[in-house]
Order: structure tokens, then sequence, then C-alpha cells
């Protein structure tokens, strides 16, 4: 198997796969990607008011709870109103989206811990998916702390992950990846690869050490810099994925329950 770097055709496949990676990523990567701000105190609010307005008061006055004790953890509050609207969307039941956010919420506390205690929404967002996905809680905080504040490393180990990858070799190509110096859409190439590698019939963990080593002779890493995703603490710019025009979003400030 050779390196990881498809031309023509198949350079355009792993493209498209790419872009099919990213649609599954956390709303606040999203966010980091389009190089957005943050969301302000106000535009927190409509969306309150929104949430609100849907829910009705005895369902709403328990997601206010589940944002209450979010905050005092730290837990950026805009990242669940965002949740509770997505449900919303698909008509999901008031008492069903309330559980689903004190799970998500333990999950982001959870994610927070692993990486610290300062991290970027973005990555945040990113290892409480990857937890969810089943990812060990040390190797998202290994991981997590490898990516300097790019939270595409964490996606891409949950997707290897969700693709059956056991933890090891998804941990291990990931680091392999990092080593080599890829970042943005080369990264994401490299789980296309291993899926690739997986739907023509071998087993995940070895289509992920195959990829691995393809890496490990791939040549040079990618020159310091050019498409580094450098989210930075909460609240920072000036990094993040190509063509983000920043680092993943800062967490908006509190907004009080509205």
């Amino acid at each position: 198997m050779g390196p990881v770097q498809g031309t023509g055709r198949c350079r355009r496949w792993l493209a498209c796969v790419a872009v099919a990676l990213m649609v599954t990523v956390a709303p606040a990567y999203a966010q980091a990607q389009q190089g957005e701000a943050p969301a302000s105190e106000s535009e927190v609010g409509a969306r309150l008011r929104q949430m609100r307005d849907h829910f009705g008061p005895a369902v709403s006055a328990r997601i206010d709870d589940v944002l209450a004790s979010a905050r005092k953890a730290g837990v950026p509050e805009d990242v669940l109103i965002t949740k509770a609207l997505e449900g919303a969307a698909k008509g999901v039941p008031g008492t069903r989206v309330v559980e689903a956010l004190k799970s998500y919420s333990e999950r982001l506390q959870r994610a927070d811990r692993l990486l610290g205690g300062s991290a970027g929404s973005a990555i945040l967002v990113a290892a409480a998916d990857a937890l969810q996905k089943g990812v060990d809680p040390n190797a998202v905080a290994e991981v997590g702390r490898a990516a300097g504040g790019d939270p595409l490393p964490l996606v891409v180990l949950g997707d290897l992950r969700d693709a059956g990858v056991p933890v090891d070799q998804a941990v291990a190509v990931v680091r392999q990846a990092l080593k080599q110096g890829r970042h943005g859409d080369r990264l994401l190439e490299v789980s296309a690869e291993v899926r690739r590698a997986i739907r023509a019939g071998k087993p995940p963990g070895q289509a992920a050490q195959e990829v691995g080593r393809a890496l490990q002779g791939a040549g040079a890493p990618t020159p310091a810099g050019k498409g580094q995703g450098n989210g930075g603490p909460r609240g920072a710019k000036g990094g993040g994925p190509p063509g983000s025009g920043g680092g993943p979003p800062g967490r908006p400030h509190g907004s009080g329950g509205g």
C-alpha cells in the first residue's frame, strides 16, 4: 500500500469523502471552519427565546436548570442550546430533549476535565463527540492535548472508532498523521483511506495499521504553519484549520438563562 497521497481520480474521491466526513462535525467546529465569531449574548438570548417558545414553560424550565448547571461547570451553554434546537427541529419530545441535554452536558464537562479545563469550544465538542463514540478517555486526553487546539484530530479519532478501529490503532494512526504534519483535508484523507481499506475487506485494525505504515513512508512533514490548526485557548483567535480565518470559537458568555 503506497503513501496516502492519491492523485487524479483517487484524489478527487478522497476529497469527496473528506467533505462527507466534515458534515458530521459538531457545530462549534463548523463555526471554526467558516471563521465565524462566537455567538454574542444577544444571539444566545434570541435562541433561548426561540427554544422556550417551542418547548413551553414546563420543559423550558427543566432545560434552564441544565444550562445553569453547565454554566456553573464552565461548559458553553450555546452548544447545549444548539442541541436543544436541533431536537426541536426534528420533533423530538421535550422530555427526551431534556435527558439528552443532561447527558451531553456531562460529556462536555468530562471532556473539559480531560483537556485540562482550558480548551476552546470546538475542540471541547469534538472531545465530547469522541467520548460518545466510545473513545477511551485517556486517548481523548492524549490526542486532544497533542492537537494544539485543533479539533480535527479528535474528529478523525472518533470517526476511526466509529469505523470499528481498535482504540490503540486509532490513536497510533492519528499520532503518526500529526507527526507527518497532516492537518485539515489531508488529515481527513487519512480517515477516508482507512475506511476505503475496510470496504475492500480488511479488518479495521489492519486497515489502520497499513495506513499508519504508509504514513511513515510518506516523506517529510508539511511545513509548519501550512494548513495547521491552532485554536488556542477559549476565545483566542489566530490559527485554525485552512480557510477558517481564525481558530475555533471561544466559549460564549453565559446569558444568565435569558
